[in-house]
């Protein structure tokens, strides 16, 4: 909450609403959204939400140009989270049943080229002038990544899975607690929309205090909602 959000292009401001100081994940929060729309020259609008109670730095009639600051971000409406709403679209025409129409819009991504996002996948976004950052996406994962990987720890007679999430590629990893190898029988009881890199059911030893890679999955694209629950045997 408060990061400064500024304009993408240039325009005038024809809404702002900073008043609201509500917000969460029901629908009856959707109206409550702190917002700023802005015109553009080619009759397209584009609007920022979810603004921080008095997060506009304008107002109606304020011409502002692309890059200029125009409030500070918030989590009021209907949201899961601090975040902005950024939208550019076309008002309908007043026939019936009409909408207003979304624009597709390209974001710079770390390496400075122009995307259009595709639903399910994760991005970072670039901002000329700012500083370097580093790229750590989930999707660029593969299990050689993991080879080497082993760490110890102490003995504590505990044998348990252990999963780290990166965007939407779950890690998974097996810490075995205990002062001698134990083998591993791992799958899955429930997996929907996903795919597991390693056929099932995966048997692996697990060396004595150690934490090593078992295996990772991420979602089928273009699937929608996907879990998961896993289950192990230990000998």
């Amino acid at each position: 909450v408060g990061t400064a959000v500024v304009a993408a292009r240039a325009g005038i401001i024809v809404a702002v609403q900073e008043s609201s100081q509500t917000g969460g994940m029901d629908s009856a929060y959707e109206k409550d959204g702190n917002h700023i729309i802005i015109l553009h020259d080619d009759n397209t609008f584009s609007i920022y939400a979810h603004l921080k109670y008095k997060g506009s730095v304008v107002k109606v009639g304020d011409i502002v140009r692309a890059g200029s600051v125009v409030g500070y971000s918030g989590n009021t409406g209907m949201s899961s989270g601090p975040h902005l709403h950024f939208e550019v679209y076309k008002v309908a025409h007043l026939n019936e049943g009409s909408r207003n129409s979304s624009i597709l819009t390209r974001f710079l991504n770390d390496d400075g080229k122009a995307v259009v996002p595709e639903e399910g996948v994760w991005y970072y976004s670039t901002h000329p002038g700012k500083g370097s950052y580093e790229v750590v996406l989930g999707r660029n994962y593969k299990d050689e990544h993991f080879l080497n990987f082993k760490e110890t720890v102490p003995t504590d007679n505990d044998f348990k899975i252990e999963t780290k999430t990166v965007d939407n590629t779950v890690l998974i990893f097996a810490r075995n607690g205990f002062d001698k190898i134990k083998e591993l029988t791992f799958e899955f009881s429930e997996i929907i929309n996903m795919k597991p890199s390693k056929p099932l059911p995966h048997v692996q030893r697990i060396p004595a205090n150690s934490k090593v890679y078992i295996m990772l999955m991420r979602p089928d694209r273009g699937k929608g909602k996907w879990q998961y629950r896993y289950k192990y045997k230990v000998r």
